[in-house]
């Protein structure tokens, strides 16, 4: 029985990893050919294991972070890491704040690598975290650059809110990743926790394709520091052109 359960969950992991929209339970047991009430139950468990999240208040679901730690579109490039680690270190050092490299899988964003800050206050270790892609200045970058149909797919949910600041209403979301695409860098203020800044830009391999985001953090009493946002973010975008420069060279 034991192995018949495992097999009926890769089953229904499957059907929800293929589909780029959340799946109900109704639609997932008609296509693995079980009954709707067995489909639940075993949703319900893999929910409780993290290897599926419900959508909001909803009943869809989608792949959730435990499955996703173990697949290959966290690091679109293997050597991705140890590529950006010099300019990660850099950025750090020349901006005084918390440097970070992330990739995405489906609609988060992962934390790939990180260099802290020296201050004594500084912001927390997220490496190995997901957050909603909407929800960081990294996450927008992918969906600046996502093709409008994927935009379109990731705001057709409903979108979580960490903080009063968190944007959840699609139009604007649209209306920020398209000054984005103008200007090669977007900021966020409070949206994952008040009181933090953070600014990104994207890393493109040599298709053009973004792979990857690099970004600046900090306490926002001290970042960015005043009249020098323009200057924060060029310095941002040029790690990200550094680090470009290198995939596939």
């Amino acid at each position: 029985m034991s192995i018949q359960a495992l097999e009926r969950a890769f089953e229904i992991l499957n059907v929800i990893n293929k589909n780029e929209d959340p799946q109900r339970a109704a639609d997932i047991a008609v296509q693995v050919e079980l009954p709707r009430t067995t489909v639940i139950r075993m949703l319900d468990t893999l929910e409780q294991v993290g290897a599926v999240v419900r959508v909001a208040e909803t009943s869809r679901f989608e792949i959730g972070p435990t499955m996703l730690q173990f697949g290959q579109p966290i690091t679109p490039a293997p050597d991705l890491k140890q590529i950006a680690r010099p300019t990660l270190e850099r950025l750090a050092r020349e901006s005084g704040e918390t440097a970070y490299l992330c990739t995405r899988s489906g609609r988060q964003v992962y934390y790939l690598d990180q260099v802290s800050s020296r201050h004594h206050i500084r912001l927390q270790e997220w490496t190995g975290t997901w957050f909603p892609a909407h929800t960081t200045s990294t996450g927008k970058i992918f969906l600046a650059y996502m093709p409008p149909t994927q935009l379109d797919a990731y705001l057709s949910h409903d979108l979580e809110s960490f903080t009063s600041e968190t944007i959840t209403d699609p139009q604007e979301i649209r209306d920020y990743v398209q000054s984005i695409r103008q200007n090669g860098f977007g900021w966020t203020h409070g949206q994952t926790e008040l009181g933090l800044v953070g600014v990104a830009a994207p890393i493109f391999d040599s298709n053009q394709a973004v792979i990857g985001a690099v970004s600046l953090g900090g306490p926002q009493f001290r970042f960015p520091q005043a009249g020098k946002e323009q200057e924060t973010a060029d310095l941002v975008v040029k790690a990200a052109q550094e680090i470009s420069s290198r995939i596939d060279a």
